[in-house]
Protein backbone atom coordinates (compact mmCIF):
# COMPACT_ATOMS: atom_id res chain seq x y z
CA UNK A 1 0.00 0.00 0.00
CA UNK A 2 1.14 4.09 -0.52
CA UNK A 3 -0.17 6.94 1.55
CA UNK A 4 -2.49 9.31 0.23
CA UNK A 5 -1.86 13.29 1.07
CA UNK A 6 -2.34 17.13 -0.55
CA UNK A 7 0.91 19.14 -0.63
CA UNK A 8 1.45 22.31 -1.53
CA UNK A 9 4.22 23.28 -3.84
CA UNK A 10 7.87 23.60 -2.53
CA UNK A 11 6.72 21.20 -0.01
CA UNK A 12 8.66 17.85 -0.31
CA UNK A 13 6.23 14.62 -0.95
CA UNK A 14 7.26 11.20 0.58
CA UNK A 15 5.96 8.34 -0.56
CA UNK A 16 5.64 5.45 1.76
CA UNK A 17 5.53 1.80 0.74
CA UNK A 18 5.23 -1.75 2.67
CA UNK A 19 8.04 -3.39 2.95
CA UNK A 20 8.90 -6.13 -0.50
CA UNK A 21 12.02 -7.64 -1.83
CA UNK A 22 11.71 -4.96 -4.73
CA UNK A 23 9.62 -1.83 -5.64
CA UNK A 24 8.89 -0.07 -8.43
CA UNK A 25 7.22 3.32 -8.48
CA UNK A 26 6.13 5.13 -11.34
CA UNK A 27 3.92 8.58 -11.48
CA UNK A 28 3.07 11.69 -13.24
CA UNK A 29 5.80 14.01 -14.89
CA UNK A 30 8.17 10.62 -15.12
CA UNK A 31 8.28 9.82 -12.03
CA UNK A 32 10.33 6.53 -11.20
CA UNK A 33 12.15 4.79 -8.39
CA UNK A 34 13.13 1.87 -7.43
CA UNK A 35 13.29 2.53 -3.43
CA UNK A 36 10.11 1.50 -0.79
CA UNK A 37 9.82 5.58 0.18
CA UNK A 38 11.05 7.86 -2.41
CA UNK A 39 10.84 11.41 -1.73
CA UNK A 40 10.30 14.30 -4.59
CA UNK A 41 11.89 17.68 -2.99
CA UNK A 42 10.71 21.23 -4.22
CA UNK A 43 7.14 19.69 -5.54
CA UNK A 44 5.44 21.16 -8.12
CA UNK A 45 1.54 21.54 -9.93
CA UNK A 46 3.00 18.74 -12.22
CA UNK A 47 3.86 16.10 -9.56
CA UNK A 48 0.32 15.93 -8.98
CA UNK A 49 -1.79 12.58 -10.06
CA UNK A 50 -1.62 9.37 -9.36
CA UNK A 51 1.37 6.92 -8.13
CA UNK A 52 1.64 3.30 -8.54
CA UNK A 53 3.61 1.00 -6.63
CA UNK A 54 4.68 -2.61 -7.53
CA UNK A 55 6.09 -4.69 -5.12
CA UNK A 56 7.64 -8.08 -5.64
CA UNK A 57 8.43 -10.57 -2.91
CA UNK A 58 11.13 -13.52 -2.63
CA UNK A 59 9.12 -15.45 -3.71
CA UNK A 60 8.58 -13.93 -6.77
CA UNK A 61 4.95 -12.65 -5.87
CA UNK A 62 3.88 -9.50 -7.49
CA UNK A 63 1.42 -7.11 -5.82
CA UNK A 64 0.55 -3.33 -6.54
CA UNK A 65 -1.02 -0.10 -4.90
CA UNK A 66 -1.67 3.34 -5.94
CA UNK A 67 -2.23 6.59 -4.48
CA UNK A 68 -3.37 9.95 -5.57
CA UNK A 69 -1.30 12.84 -4.63
CA UNK A 70 -2.92 16.62 -5.18
CA UNK A 71 -0.30 19.34 -4.87
CA UNK A 72 -1.97 22.39 -4.71
CA UNK A 73 -0.24 25.63 -5.36
CA UNK A 74 1.47 28.09 -2.91
CA UNK A 75 0.07 31.42 -3.56
CA UNK A 76 2.68 34.40 -3.97
CA UNK A 77 2.58 37.83 -3.83
CA UNK A 78 1.62 39.96 -7.03
CA UNK A 79 2.31 43.19 -5.94
CA UNK A 80 1.66 45.44 -2.91
CA UNK A 81 2.05 49.22 -2.17
CA UNK A 82 3.41 51.16 1.35
CA UNK A 83 1.21 54.18 1.81
CA UNK A 84 1.43 57.49 3.85
CA UNK A 85 -1.23 59.92 5.03
CA UNK A 86 -1.84 62.79 7.04
CA UNK A 87 -4.43 63.55 9.98
CA UNK A 88 -7.62 63.48 9.63
CA UNK A 89 -7.08 61.25 5.99
CA UNK A 90 -7.60 57.54 5.97
CA UNK A 91 -5.11 55.40 4.09
CA UNK A 92 -5.69 52.05 2.40
CA UNK A 93 -3.05 49.27 2.44
CA UNK A 94 -2.64 46.48 -0.35
CA UNK A 95 -1.36 42.78 -0.68
CA UNK A 96 -2.87 40.98 -3.40
CA UNK A 97 -1.53 37.19 -4.08
CA UNK A 98 -3.64 36.38 -7.30
CA UNK A 99 -6.43 34.72 -8.23
CA UNK A 100 -8.59 33.05 -5.81
CA UNK A 101 -6.21 33.63 -2.97
CA UNK A 102 -7.60 34.99 0.65
CA UNK A 103 -5.59 37.37 2.09
CA UNK A 104 -5.17 38.12 6.03
CA UNK A 105 -3.66 40.84 7.81
CA UNK A 106 -1.87 40.85 11.38
CA UNK A 107 -0.28 43.11 13.21
CA UNK A 108 2.34 40.85 14.42
CA UNK A 109 5.66 38.91 11.94
CA UNK A 110 4.67 35.92 14.18
CA UNK A 111 0.74 36.01 12.91
CA UNK A 112 -0.73 35.40 16.40
CA UNK A 113 -3.26 38.82 16.30
CA UNK A 114 -5.21 38.96 13.59
CA UNK A 115 -6.57 42.51 12.18
CA UNK A 116 -8.70 41.59 9.04
CA UNK A 117 -9.69 38.67 7.25
CA UNK A 118 -10.12 37.62 3.75
CA UNK A 119 -9.64 41.43 2.32
CA UNK A 120 -6.64 42.35 -0.10
CA UNK A 121 -7.07 45.71 1.48
CA UNK A 122 -6.92 46.90 4.97
CA UNK A 123 -7.95 50.38 6.10
CA UNK A 124 -5.44 51.06 9.75
CA UNK A 125 -6.74 53.77 12.70
CA UNK A 126 -3.88 55.55 13.65
CA UNK A 127 -3.70 56.93 17.46
CA UNK A 128 -0.10 58.61 17.18
CA UNK A 129 1.63 59.73 13.84
CA UNK A 130 4.61 57.25 13.12
CA UNK A 131 5.76 54.56 10.78
CA UNK A 132 3.60 51.65 11.21
CA UNK A 133 4.29 48.06 9.89
CA UNK A 134 1.57 45.21 9.17
CA UNK A 135 1.96 41.71 7.74
CA UNK A 136 -0.11 40.49 5.86
CA UNK A 137 -0.16 36.21 4.47
CA UNK A 138 -1.97 34.70 1.33
CA UNK A 139 -3.66 31.16 1.63
CA UNK A 140 -5.45 29.13 -1.24
CA UNK A 141 -6.40 26.24 -0.58
CA UNK A 142 -5.23 25.30 2.49
CA UNK A 143 -1.28 26.85 1.10
CA UNK A 144 0.19 29.44 2.64
CA UNK A 145 2.49 31.77 1.59
CA UNK A 146 5.23 33.78 2.78
CA UNK A 147 4.79 36.55 5.05
CA UNK A 148 4.89 40.20 3.43
CA UNK A 149 4.97 43.09 5.72
CA UNK A 150 3.22 46.31 4.03
CA UNK A 151 4.23 49.99 5.91
CA UNK A 152 1.77 52.89 6.76
CA UNK A 153 3.35 56.22 7.70
CA UNK A 154 1.29 58.73 9.48
CA UNK A 155 1.98 62.35 9.44
CA UNK A 156 0.05 64.08 12.20
CA UNK A 157 0.79 67.53 10.56
CA UNK A 158 -0.34 70.60 12.54
CA UNK A 159 -0.32 74.43 10.53
CA UNK A 160 0.76 77.03 13.20
CA UNK A 161 1.84 80.52 12.75
CA UNK A 162 3.47 83.48 15.47
CA UNK A 163 4.23 87.06 14.39
CA UNK A 164 6.02 89.24 16.40
CA UNK A 165 3.55 91.83 15.95
CA UNK A 166 -0.23 92.00 15.02
CA UNK A 167 -0.47 95.35 13.91
CA UNK A 168 1.60 98.82 13.44
CA UNK A 169 2.35 101.65 11.35
CA UNK A 170 3.25 101.06 7.38
CA UNK A 171 5.91 100.27 6.41
CA UNK A 172 5.35 97.51 9.02
CA UNK A 173 8.25 94.62 9.09
CA UNK A 174 6.91 91.27 10.78
CA UNK A 175 8.91 88.64 11.89
CA UNK A 176 6.87 85.44 11.17
CA UNK A 177 7.33 81.98 13.08
CA UNK A 178 6.51 78.77 12.24
CA UNK A 179 4.81 77.14 15.18
CA UNK A 180 3.80 73.77 13.38
CA UNK A 181 3.85 70.64 14.94
CA UNK A 182 4.87 67.43 12.99
CA UNK A 183 7.25 69.43 10.61
CA UNK A 184 10.17 66.51 9.56
CA UNK A 185 13.32 67.56 7.94
CA UNK A 186 12.79 68.13 4.42
CA UNK A 187 9.52 68.92 4.87
CA UNK A 188 8.42 71.80 2.37
CA UNK A 189 7.19 75.35 3.90
CA UNK A 190 5.66 77.55 1.53
CA UNK A 191 4.56 81.22 3.31
CA UNK A 192 1.74 83.28 1.39
CA UNK A 193 1.79 87.04 2.93
CA UNK A 194 -1.40 88.07 0.94
CA UNK A 195 0.77 91.01 -0.43
CA UNK A 196 2.51 89.55 -3.56
CA UNK A 197 5.70 87.86 -1.41
CA UNK A 198 5.77 84.46 -0.50
CA UNK A 199 8.86 82.77 1.38
CA UNK A 200 10.12 79.10 1.94
CA UNK A 201 12.27 80.11 4.96
CA UNK A 202 11.19 78.53 8.35
CA UNK A 203 10.36 81.34 10.02
CA UNK A 204 10.58 84.52 7.48
CA UNK A 205 10.53 88.12 7.75
CA UNK A 206 8.01 90.16 5.74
Amino acid sequence: SANSNTFCTTNTINLLGTPAANYNWAGPNSFVSIIQNPSIANAQSNASGVYTLSVTDNNGCVNSATTLVNVSQTPSLVNSNNALTCAGQNVVLLANFGSGAVVNWYSDLSLTTFLQVNSNTYTPVFGSFGTYTFYAQGVLNGCTSSVTPVTANYYNLVAGIGSSTLSGATPLAVQFTNTSVGLLFGDNINWNFGDGNTSSQNNPLN
